[in-house]
């Protein structure tokens, strides 16, 4: 809970002592109603459901289109992964990337490319792409998500350019980039993205790197209690699994102190298995925060 402003702190010491009206005390209320809508949740680690690559849209995933980022808004999300992927000339779009699978969602043929060609391809045929341009544009009017980054890329140099490119379309404005929770993949990452700007919210993500070594698993908790790095996203067999309802490397990231994220989880089962396991939200084409009304009936 946040700490009263000066002038909220000035007219609950009124009420106490008996000096505000009633109907002077509904209006600060309703002001104070007002701007939480407007703005973010201050602990977007306690968000439950995160909008997988911009939400899914008519059954269709990794889309990062308009009309999904619109949709997921309007479904009441207050978190949305992107995926980000350099254009052939160097422009920052919304992209799950340039592999076989992404060109069939693009329908391009496959390869890198250009803006002009990834703006004149309809996305299925049907959907709107975005550049990073567009996304702080969408952002400045959806002033209450979060976004979370996936850049798709190994190289930490590469990383760096993309929020270089990043940082510069939201003319490093802290009220845009503190918004974003930024995915790494490992220290080398880390270090690449803080060289920019240093980002308070930071999520480990795992599904590029991980494997069934338990020292893995050590380290990512050590790598993360030691730069203050608040939650780590995990692929779902590695949380669950019906053989084993909680998994060892789960333990070992809980005893930590750390919060998790899984994904991809896209049934109300395996919403109820995983946050039966320990984990703190998860990642989804489908679901949506609503949903967790099931599972507390």
């Amino acid at each position: 809970m946040r700490e009263p402003v000066k002038w909220e702190k000035k007219y609950l010491k009124k009420i106490l002592l008996g000096g505000i009206i009633l109907a002077a005390a509904g209006i600060g209320l309703a002001v104070a109603a007002g701007r939480s809508r407007e703005t973010v949740q201050e602990c977007w680690w306690e968000i439950p459901v995160v909008a997988h690559a911009g939400g899914g849209i008519d059954g269709k995933v990794n889309s990062n289109s308009l009309e999904a980022m619109n949709q997921t808004a309007e479904n009441g999300y207050h978190m949305v992964e992107v995926d980000f992927a350099l254009t052939s000339d160097g422009k920052l779009v919304l992209s799950h990337g340039w592999d076989e699978d992404s060109a069939d969602t693009l329908e391009i043929p496959e390869g890198t490319p250009d803006l002009e060609t990834f703006l004149a391809t309809k996305i299925h045929r049907k959907y709107t792409p975005m550049t990073a341009e567009d996304l702080i544009e969408w952002m400045k009017k959806h002033k209450a998500i979060y976004i979370v980054t996936d850049t798709k890329c190994k190289d930490p140099e590469e990383m760096k350019h993309e929020f270089e490119l990043l940082a510069e379309l939201c003319a490093y404005d802290p009220g845009l980039l503190e918004r974003f929770v930024v995915q790494i993949y490992d220290v080398e990452s880390y270090d690449a993205v803080m060289s920019v700007y240093e980002f308070p919210n930071v999520m480990y993500a795992t599904y590029q790197s991980a494997c069934k070594e338990v020292s893995y698993w050590q380290q990512v908790a050590k790598d993360c209690t030691a730069r203050n790095i608040q939650m780590v996203s995990v692929p779902r067999d590695y949380v669950s699994t019906r053989k084993h309802p909680v998994t060892l490397y789960m333990e070992i990231l809980k005893d930590a102190g750390l919060r998790v994220c899984v994904h991809p989880v896209n049934s109300i089962t395996d919403m109820e298995r995983m946050l039966d396991a320990g984990a703190d939200s998860i990642m989804s084409d489908f679901l949506y925060e609503d949903d967790l009304q099931y599972l507390q009936e």
